[in-house]
């Protein structure tokens, strides 16, 4: 399951709701998810959020909870409440430092064991790069516009969200996901779907993360 906190034109001009205290109420809404996926029953008054409410589950079964989180009280939220993060539009560069040191950190100042780091890069393995590029350029430019993906992308040094895209052919690809894995990010999700992928792209390139990231190794 994931969850974050989304920008603040959605929030705020979408959903008609307040983006004052967004990290606050991540924690809230957070502690009270966690409460219902354990014990199926909370009652919670916070600041943001007051919540009583019970679920009913026929079978329960452990169900992890990932944050998409980037800023550092997210990322402590993601490392001690939560199973990890998956940053989305955070190449190399970022999740080296200071995404990884940050997260790390923040479990073991909890306790808790290391967290998984599910990175959100689009993705695609094919033999028409110029395509896929084109395509990825096009299908997410709106991402280069937002405030937090675009600081992202500025310190990869990207002009758009389609120069952080893992994208290539088998081989390429391979390198960028050892690249990831490397500074400490062996999972992803979000793939990146063409119109019509090819057939190496759908036998080769990992799955999409629900709930479960796919791990590379």
């Amino acid at each position: 399951m994931e969850s974050g906190l989304s920008h603040r034109p959605t929030i705020e001009d979408v959903m008609g709701l307040s983006y004052a205290h967004p990290a606050r109420h991540r924690q809230e809404y957070l502690t009270v998810l966690q409460a219902l996926l354990r014990d199926h029953t909370v009652a919670y008054p916070g600041e943001t959020l007051r919540v009583t409410a019970a679920v009913s589950v026929p079978e329960p079964q452990p169900l992890p909870v990932l944050l998409a989180a980037l800023a550092p009280r997210m990322l402590q939220l993601a490392g001690s409440l939560a199973e990890g993060p998956i940053p989305w539009m955070a190449g190399v560069e970022t999740l080296a430092t200071p995404v990884v040191p940050r997260l790390q950190a923040a479990a073991r100042e909890a306790g808790r064991p290391a967290p998984r780091l599910c990175v959100g890069l689009p993705r695609a393995v094919t033999d028409d790069v110029p395509g896929a590029w084109e395509a990825a350029a096009r299908i997410l430019a709106r991402y280069g516009q937002l405030t937090h993906s675009r600081r992202l992308l500025d310190r990869e040094d990207a002009q758009g969200p389609a120069d952080v895209a893992v994208l290539g052919h088998e081989g390429e690809v391979t390198r960028q996901l050892q690249a990831l894995a490397r500074v400490g990010a062996p999972a992803f999700s979000r793939p990146f779907s063409r119109s019509a992928p090819t057939r190496l792209a759908r036998e080769r390139a990992p799955g999409h993360c629900s709930g479960v990231c796919t791990r590379w190794r």
